[in-house]
This record gives structure tokens, C-alpha cells and sequence, in this order.
């Protein structure tokens, strides 16, 4: 019967008790006779219990060294030669063994970062590409809407719609590594397995591209070649919540994966570059920690905006949220952190407040600042 069968036939339960019990029990046993260690560690274990169990009494280390003393000299000869040489080729034989099974899982591990390496990057420029679209696009449509449309604006609005079926392209692709992202730990499992923290940093990893993957179907305004006022059915069909929630989506989960994805890249790498004084010289640069502490603020963010319940943000019409902040001063570095406005939520709602936070999005060198909408609760007894 193959393994596959035995599979098919025996109680799930049954492979849960040897996966937790079993496989423990076959790791210590396989270590006691195939390791040198393992050999000196059973037997010890064995002298001393048939010191305690047997009863016959094995001989102490005086007795050993008299009875090897009364022997002759030839046999003396030969029982340090034998001794020796058994020692020298089981000294050999572990060195050579444990170097090349050493440099085998140096190169997997090294193959192993590389692709994870080559996959996150991957998913992050796209997740850039996702959020540079969606930001723009916001930016100038609200911008329409508060300041009002003007030929300027039009072109605007114009122009970064023009960019939609590239939006479209990355979404197909970044849902397609949502799925291969699964493949990974399949596909390199055994090893990551062995790694301590790897495994939870791959599952992180796969939520948080999961949890973009779902936020990036937002509705895409259509519009038709022949339409006269493309400009404005585009401003119309556009659903700034959806989009808003895009961008905070994509911000909080691009740390994650960013972190993650490095961290699970460290780990696999630690054995063969090993932190130094170099390292420490290197971080101790006045570039790296002009960027770390920024970087640390958008962590801190991303964990403030995670942990922040919305209230009842998302009953409120994107309209109603896109145009609330239009009295707001232009978001940048000198304005404050929140701002909260208080408007009518429609459909019965009554009034509501709705509370902002001032974002950073940064693209290189430089960067965007935008209102992001973050809470909103009822300002009178109407709301649901």
C-alpha cells in the first residue's frame, strides 16, 4: 500500500497524532544513532542503566584503565591504534558530511532568498503603480470638484484616466501573485520549516498580499470614446471611498510585506553574513539614519491605522467623504495631524463628523500629502 493510499484510508486525526507526537520521537532517535553526539550521549545513557537496571555491572573508568594496563604491550599498541584510527575516520567522516550538507543548504537557502527577494520586489512595484494611479487620479478629481472645473483640471482628470488600462493590467497581475505567493511555501516549505519565525513571517506575508488583492477591485470609472463630457461622467462614476480605502489598504500592507518579506530574507541569509563592526559602522551612517526614523513613523502609522476603529465610515457615500475635506487647508508637512468636519451623510443619516489624518505617500525622493478619512460618527440622532 502506497503512502498516498494510506492517506486516503486512515483517520485524519491519525496523522495529526504522528505529525505531533511520532515525528518528535523519530527526530530524537534518528540524532542518538546518527549523530557522533547522539552515540556518546546513548551510551551514556546505557552505562548508566545498566549500572542501575542490569545485572551485570559494566566496568568504572579505574577498572578500565588497571585492565588495560595488565595487558601487553602489543596489545596496548594495538588497542590505542585501533582506538585511534576509529576516532580519526569517524572525526572525518562527520567533518566531511556536516561541511557538504552545510554548503548544500547555504546554496538553497541563498537560491530560496533570492526568488523570495524577486517576488515581493515584484509585488511592491506593482502595489506603487496601484496606489500612484489611484492617488492621482483622486487628487485631481477632488481638486475638480472643490475648486471646480476649469480646462486645466479637465486635462488633468484626462490625462490620469488615460493611464486606467495600465491600473487594470497591474491588478491582474498582482492578483496572479496573490496566487503563486501560495506556491512558495509549498514549493519551499522543508526549509523554511527548519528557520524559526520563518513560516509566520510567510503567512503574514500572504495575508497582507491576500488583503491588497481584494482592495484593489475597485470600481474603474468607464467611459466611451464617443462620449462628449468624458471628463465629467469620469468625476461622476468615481468612488472616492473606494479609492480612499485602496490607498489606506495598500499603505499599511506594503510595510508589512516590505518588513516581512526582509526579515524572511535575513533569516535565510544570517548563517553567511553574520552582523560585524562593519555592519554596525554602516547603520551608524548619517544617510541611513536620516531614513530611519521615517521610516519607523510610517510603521507607527500604519500601526495606528490598523488598530483605529472606522465607526461608521462605511455607510457614508463617497461623495459626501470626498467632498467634506474641500474646506480643509492643502495637506503637507505644516498642517496638523487631523482634521474633523461635520456635514449632512444623506440618506437619512443626519449630520455626521468625520474625522481625517494627514497621510505621506512617498514615491522616491519625493512625496504626496493627502486628507485620508480614517473615522466617522453620527453628529445627531438620525444616523443608523
Amino acid at each position: 500500500m502506497s503512502g498516498l493510499e494510506l492517506i486516503r484510508r486512515a483517520p485524519p486525526r491519525l496523522f495529526e497524532a504522528l505529525l505531533q507526537f511520532v515525528l518528535p520521537v523519530i527526530l530524537v532517535v534518528r540524532f542518538l544513532i546518527g549523530r557522533i553526539v547522539g552515540i556518546g550521549i546513548l551510551s551514556l545513557i546505557l552505562y548508566w542503566s545498566m549500572w542501575h537496571f542490569g545485572e551485570s555491572k559494566p566496568l568504572t573508568l579505574a577498572q578500565l584503565a588497571l585492565w588495560i594496563d595488565d595487558l601487553p604491550d602489543g596489545a596496548k599498541t594495538a588497542f590505542v591504534t585501533v582506538i585511534l584510527t576509529v576516532l580519526g575516520f569517524l572525526v572525518a567522516f562527520h567533518t566531511a558530511t556536516a561541511n557538504w550538507k552545510a554548503e548544500t543548504l547555504a546554496r538553497m537557502q541563498i537560491e530560496i532568498a533570492g526568488q523570495l527577494d524577486e517576488f515581493f520586489s515584484e509585488v511592491l512595484c506593482l502595489a506603487d503603480d496601484a496606489m500612484i494611479f489611484a492617488e492621482r487620479l483622486l487628487t485631481v478629481v477632488e481638486d475638480a470638484n472643490r475648486l471646480g472645473r476649469s480646462p486645466e483640471r479637465d486635462f488633468k482628470v484626462q490625462y490620469e484616466y488615460s493611464k486606467a488600462s495600465q491600473f487594470l493590467a497591474t491588478r491582474d497581475r498582482l492578483v496572479e501573485l496573490g496566487v503563486q505567493v501560495h506556491h512558495l511555501g509549498g514549493r519551499h516549505g522543508t526549509i523554511l520549516l527548519s528557520i524559526w519565525g520563518a513560516p509566520k513571517a510567510l503567512d503574514d506575508c500572504q495575508e497582507a498580499l491576500s488583503a491588497m488583492t481584494h482592495a484593489i477591485w475597485v470600481k474603474v470609472p468607464f467611459v466611451v470614446e464617443n462620449n462628449p463630457d468624458r471628463v465629467g461622467e469620469v468625476i461622476r462614476q468615481l468612488d472616492a471611498t473606494e479609492f480612499m480605502r485602496l490607498l489606506a489598504c495598500f499603505e499599511e500592507n506594503k510595510v508589512r510585506i516590505a518588513g516581512l518579506s526582509g526579515a524572511l530574507r535575513g533569516a535565510l541569509l544570517q548563517p553567511l553574513a553574520n552582523i560585524n563592526f562593519a555592519w554596525i559602522a554602516g547603520i551608524r551612517r548619517q544617510k541611513f539614519r536620516a531614513a530611519l526614523v521615517p521610516a519607523l513613523e510610517r510603521i507607527r502609522y500604519v500601526g495606528t491605522m490598523e488598530d483605529e476603529p472606522n465607526g461608521i465610515l462605511r455607510l457614508i457615500p463617497g461623495q459626501v467623504i470626498g467632498t467634506a475635506s474641500s474646506g480643509f487647508p492643502k495637506p503637507g508637512p505644516d498642517q496638523p495631524e487631523t482634521m474633523e468636519a461635520v456635514v449632512d451623510g444623506l440618506d437619512g443619516r443626519g449630520m455626521v463628523r468625520i474625522k481625517y489624518r494627514l497621510k505621506e505617500n512617498r514615491h522616491g525622493k519625493s512625496s504626496t500629502w493627502a486628507w485620508m478619512p480614517v473615522y466617522a460618527e453620527a453628529a445627531s440622532d438620525k444616523v443608523d
